[in-house]
């Protein structure tokens, strides 16, 4: 049964064709967003590619800020695209424009095939003691507003009279924004946002909230023991630095390891 992959990407659309034509062997869909703030001439390159290709599906563009929940927004958009499509599929991988896969497509179709209903998804209970001094709670509890300016933008945080508590059934989880959903999974967290609506209100108001949801609402789900709790991303990180290394040939011993 094919792989189906929700691509998130903001520029370097060489580099995403690039991982879209290596997505191209196997058989399911890419569904892709491209930031609406980027530049159309930019887009105009992947309109061309996904009319030459039945597998590359571009989505509504909007407007995509680190650490605001219209990312996440995106993310579901793409899964309920996913479904109402029809497509058969045994997972749903979220990649980022710059992620490259270490196997063929055929080859992590079959690898998932043998782990079929199972999700991967980093988790860690909140509170969690790398997340800081409230251990990560601190994004849930206060109010974050995006105060958005032509130039830059900065978040609000505001500390209410109460701290907020999140909607009912729900506790909280965190960890790394990349995931990989089992249909089952998928089929849960379309069909929660449509029948809870408290819960994505709640989630507008997160600060960096795709570090949150999917582990909040799967966690506290009856698919808990369906997640496995890790990622099938390597990822290397140089200490102090914000962002993760760029992976190069210094890195191919790591590929033969795994």
């Amino acid at each position: 049964m094919s792989v189906a992959y929700v691509v998130l990407a903001h520029q370097r659309p060489g580099q995403l064709l690039r991982l879209l034509r290596r997505l191209e062997s196997g058989g399911g869909v890419a569904l892709v967003h491209y930031d609406r703030r980027s530049d159309d001439a930019e887009f105009a390159q992947l309109q061309a590619a996904a009319a030459a290709s039945r597998q590359i599906v571009l989505l509504e563009r909007q407007a995509c800020r680190w650490g605001g929940f219209s990312l996440v927004a995106v993310m579901l958009r793409a899964l309920r695209e996913l479904r109402a499509r029809g497509d058969a599929f045994s997972h749903a991988i979220f990649l980022s424009g710059q992620d490259y896969p270490l196997m063929s497509a055929a080859r992590i179709e079959t690898v998932l095939a043998e782990r079929a209903g199972t999700s991967f998804l980093s988790w860690h209970p909140l509170p969690w003691s790398a997340w800081g001094a409230r251990g990560g709670l601190d994004r849930i509890e206060y109010w974050h507003l995006e105060a958005w300016h032509r130039v830059r933008a900065r978040t609000l945080r505001v500390r209410p009279p109460r701290r907020r508590r999140l909607p009912s059934g729900l506790q909280p989880f965190g960890g790394s924004a990349h995931w990989c959903l089992a249909r089952q999974a998928v089929d849960y967290v379309d069909e929660l946002v449509l029948r809870r609506r408290d819960i994505v209100r709640f989630f507008r108001h997160v600060w960096i909230p795709d570090e949150l949801f999917f582990q909040t609402v799967l966690l506290s789900s009856t698919l808990a023991d369906t997640v496995v709790g890790e990622t099938l991303h390597h990822t290397s990180w140089s200490p102090g630095r914000a962002r993760p290394n760029i992976l190069t040939a210094a890195d191919l011993p790591y590929q033969t390891q795994a």
